[in-house]
């Protein structure tokens, strides 16, 4: 019986040109970490949601367990596939996905506007987990509780966003870089989505902001943990995770940009609710304060 691949990013095409042994990075329940080149590759079920580096196997998450439930040390990669634990999963079949949001259509303000009041008041209403969501509410007034210690810096650093200018505006950005705890710090999560926020944009403005946030960001060697690298770097690339796409897509239908942002917040404990409270400011760029 065959095994396959279901799908892999664009941008790893070239994944399969050359025969090569890739070795592991980390393990999870739902993913292994690979390193290829200097960037990182996460083997996932095929229930998992995809990322800019994902590549989706045909197994379920129980069948995906118990493949990875030994210790893999390294990967074989040829031209047919990648071989796990002796099982090769051929690539023929994969469906190729394209996770570039630079290569879409750009929104004018009034579709930006209606995206942006959508996400605040979303964020705004959401019972979510997060001491970055939690610090926004704060900024809003609507907490009843206050915020913790990060929580009271990521506020600080927020309402100064909300009237930053240009070079000062970055300088604030910066300061949340790494910022948290977690496997991708908060702080990293609030970047990307500001970044994300940035390619729904044609406004010069938009992405003068944003060509300065990459350049700055790139100055640090994206010194964080090594899967919030990856994620910073397709962030730069504008690489996102399918859900980000889908959200492109679905602008003009309201409901479902709430079942969408809906399904964001609850990537992992509360990264996607981090990277919503950065397309909030990223789309306040946009001019629609």
């Amino acid at each position: 019986m065959n095994e396959y691949i279901l799908s892999y990013p664009k941008h790893l095409s070239n994944l399969f040109d050359d025969e090569q042994t890739i070795f592991v990075q980390s393990q999870f329940l739902n993913s292994l970490n690979l390193l290829f080149k200097g960037t990182l590759i996460t083997l996932q079920h095929r229930e998992a949601l995809k990322t800019p580096m994902s590549i989706v196997l045909d197994l379920s998450p129980k069948a995906f367990q118990l493949l990875i439930g030994n210790d893999i040390r390294s990967v074989h990669i040829t031209n047919e596939g990648i071989k796990i634990q002796g099982i090769l999963f051929y690539s023929k079949r994969a469906k190729i996905i394209d996770h570039d949001l630079g290569h879409l259509k750009k929104y004018d303000e009034k579709e930006i506007a209606l995206l942006h009041s959508t996400l605040k008041r979303f964020l705004l209403e959401s019972n979510r987990k997060g001491d970055l969501v939690k610090a926004f509410i704060a900024l809003d007034g609507s907490l009843q509780t206050g915020p913790s210690e990060f929580g009271i810096y990521a506020k600080k650093v927020m309402g100064t966003l909300l009237t930053a200018k240009s070079n000062d505006y970055i300088e604030n950005c910066m300061k949340l870089y790494g910022a948290g705890e977690g496997l991708t710090p908060s702080g990293d999560d609030f970047l990307c989505g500001l970044l994300a926020a940035t390619y729904f944009s044609k406004y010069d403005p938009v992405i003068e902001i944003r060509e300065k946030l990459i350049r700055n960001l790139s100055v640090t060697q994206f010194s964080t943990t090594e899967v919030s690298r990856a994620y910073l770097e397709n962030a730069c690339c504008g690489r996102f995770s399918e859900l980000i796409i889908m959200l492109h897509g679905s602008a003009p239908l309201e409901n479902d940009r709430l079942d969408i942002l809906h399904q964001i917040s609850c990537m992992g404990h509360s990264s996607g609710t981090d990277f919503l409270v950065g397309m909030f400011f990223g789309f306040q760029v946009g001019g629609t304060n």
